[in-house]
């Protein structure tokens, strides 16, 4: 989990005053610096990333799992060894669950003989594990579901929270929209996150695309306008 990174304290302060300015109450203001604070968090945390993006890092995700198998397989059997007596020595265990009745059967100690030790069982289940990774992200690969061209889809995220503005807005009688108070709000809201970026576009994104949806829905929850 991200620890929330602190807002620019000049920038929260510029949120303030442009809230002042507009008679929001102090409320509103502390509704719209963890709106800052969520915009920020997802910065620090993640990419905006088209959908042939992420399918390629993932197929590079799979082609490095098997690579890496590959060469743990074919270490000599002392540095095999090496590895699985270092696996002991470490808090992270590694098995199957449920456990392989076969696989337990053939690793019965042997008189004095730990078999697990012989096969470095710890190598095999790493192998096991980078098989699975590889199998998993190609799978993942297969069904990513995304935007697949044009600008970055960064974009309808922030709209997101310009909703979360907006809510502020329809409850203080703000009128939402591109220009004028709104977007002199969301350009408060965007630099207390700490982003260089103009409002306009996630603004244009969320007032063409979401906003009726939103007033449907903050009128039927009794949002009702001017309260604070």
């Amino acid at each position: 989990m991200h620890r929330i990174p602190p807002l620019p304290k000049n920038e929260v302060e510029n949120l303030r005053r442009v809230c002042g300015s507009l008679g929001l109450p102090a409320t509103a203001l502390e509704h719209l610096v963890s709106v800052a604070q969520g915009i920020k968090l997802k910065e620090a945390g993640a990419e905006w990333k088209l959908a042939p993006r992420r399918r390629k890092e993932l197929g590079k995700v799979a082609d490095l799992a098997k690579r890496l198998n590959d060469a743990l397989q074919a270490l000599a059997h002392e540095d095999q060894s090496a590895i699985h007596q270092g696996f002991k020595g470490v808090q992270i265990q590694l098995e199957l669950d449920p456990p392989d009745p076969i696989r337990s059967a053939f690793f019965d100690p042997v008189g004095d003989i730990d078999m697990r030790d012989v096969a470095c069982e710890n190598v095999l289940l790493l192998g096991d594990a980078l098989l699975t990774l590889e199998g998993v992200a190609r799978n993942a690969s297969a069904v990513v579901n995304g935007q697949e061209t044009g600008r970055s889809p960064r974009n309808t995220d922030l709209a997101m929270y310009v909703a979360e503005v907006g809510w502020c807005a329809y409850r203080n009688r703000l009128a939402i929209g591109r220009g004028g108070p709104f977007h002199v709000l969301c350009e408060a809201v965007f630099a207390a996150a700490g982003i260089d970026t103009d409002p306009d576009a996630a603004i244009r994104k969320f007032v063409g695309d979401f906003l009726p949806i939103y007033l449907e829905m903050w009128t039927g929850r009794g949002d009702d306008q001017g309260t604070g």
